[in-house]
């Protein structure tokens, strides 16, 4: 899907891809893969599979900080309120100040 949206936009328009996976390192190779053809901007939520198997908020800071280093791109949090996982405003600031890449949040 990422190779088809990607080749059928092209660089006409910004192209936001959703990179989720409950392993990180599933996560990284799908963000390296979509910053790899194109995309312009990463979509990123906290790991989750169901309500109750989550991450705590420094699992989460771990993650994306490896995320950001393997992304080269910006990216998105979407804080998914119905994954179990609180993501806090003091978090949220923390993680735009201590990592650049992600400047962007849908809460």
């Amino acid at each position: 899907m990422v190779d088809l949206s990607l080749a059928h936009v092209g660089s006409r328009k910004a192209v936001m891809i959703t990179c989720k996976h409950f392993s990180t390192q599933f996560a990284i190779e799908r963000v390296r893969y979509a910053a790899a053809r194109g995309a312009s901007l990463l979509m990123l939520m906290p790991p989750y599979h169901g309500v109750s198997l989550n991450a705590d908020a420094p699992s989460v800071l771990d993650r994306f900080g490896g995320i950001a280093d393997a992304a080269k791109i910006s990216i998105l949090v979407l804080n998914a309120l119905l994954s179990g996982v609180t993501l806090t405003m003091s978090f949220l600031v923390r993680l735009a100040r201590e990592m650049p890449r992600f400047g962007y949040f849908n809460t």
